[in-house]
């Protein structure tokens, strides 16, 4: 039991730390139909969730960051799902857009 404690304290300490060490962005969609989220860290700065991911219509998510973090989220709307290409926003067909940017027109 006594080996127990200190690894108990030790995960607390670690989610302690963790947690002050981070932002919490929380991103809903209120648009009529299913968007693509567009995430790009500036130079120097990691793509968050590979550059992006679906997010349902109503549907919530929350994307953390280190408390430093610099970039940009955006919303690409009317996405294809079999070639990957959205209307507004596109980032070289992809759903993670792991580094490239969103083409005009964006949201």
């Amino acid at each position: 039991m006594k080996l127990l404690m200190p690894s108990c304290i030790f995960s607390i300490l670690v989610c302690f730390f963790l947690e002050i060490n981070a932002v919490e962005f929380k991103i809903k969609n209120n648009e009529r139909g299913e968007i693509w989220v567009g995430i790009q860290g500036n130079p120097g700065h990691p793509h968050l969730k590979n550059g992006g991911f679906k997010l349902a219509q109503g549907a919530q998510k929350s994307v953390n960051a280190p408390d430093n973090w610099a970039g940009r989220f955006w919303a690409r709307t009317w996405c294809n799902q079999g070639s990957n290409h959205c209307l507004t926003g596109n980032c070289a067909n992809k759903v993670k857009c792991n580094g490239f940017g969103g083409e005009p027109p964006a949201t």
